[in-house]
């Protein structure tokens, strides 16, 4: 489980134009921002997108979504961010008689992480240079793309096997 963010400014690659042609991205300017919890599981990628700063109640919604959505006991890995490590995550993580078992990844190793691996994809290969020309359009292409991701079955095993994590 992880979380990433989008905001108004486009997230720039390296692109193509005929040459003499210097390709201009223009865009609003804006640095409203969306953020976007998600998970995967070997089979599915889970993921609900939220206006601004993700906060513990986020988390702690998000857990709550995985929870009605995957059957039995749950393995959730992620970064030692203070956010999932704070009180109210933690409490109610315990208050789950152990439906929810966490590992928390070494400082420093997002390359463990099989969710970053989604982000990455998403942002390089279906949002790149995307200037939104409005908050309503980021938030509903963010979501558009991240269904389309999630109907991509061979991909989300590949950033299981990226991360080359055992389970």
């Amino acid at each position: 489980m992880d979380e990433s963010g989008l905001t108004q400014v486009p997230t720039v690659f390296r692109t193509w134009a005929p040459v003499g042609q210097t390709p201009v991205l223009t865009h609003v300017g804006s640095w409203k921002k969306i953020s976007v919890s998600g998970a995967i599981t070997q089979k599915n990628l889970y993921f609900q997108i939220l206006k601004g700063a993700a906060k513990q109640e986020d988390i702690i919604y998000f857990l709550k979504f995985l929870l009605r959505n995957i059957p039995g006991k749950l393995i959730i890995i992620w970064d030692r961010i203070n956010i999932h490590r704070s009180l109210a995550v933690n409490e109610f993580i315990n208050s789950l008689n152990g439906r929810i078992t966490i590992e928390f990844l070494p400082p420093y190793a997002p390359e463990l992480n099989p969710v970053e691996y989604v982000w990455g994809k998403w942002k390089r290969y279906l949002l790149p240079n995307f200037c939104p020309e409005s908050f309503e359009t980021l938030k509903q292409e963010a979501k558009r793309s991240l269904r389309k991701l999630k109907r991509r079955i061979n991909p989300v095993q590949s950033f299981w096997n990226q991360a080359r994590l055992s389970l």
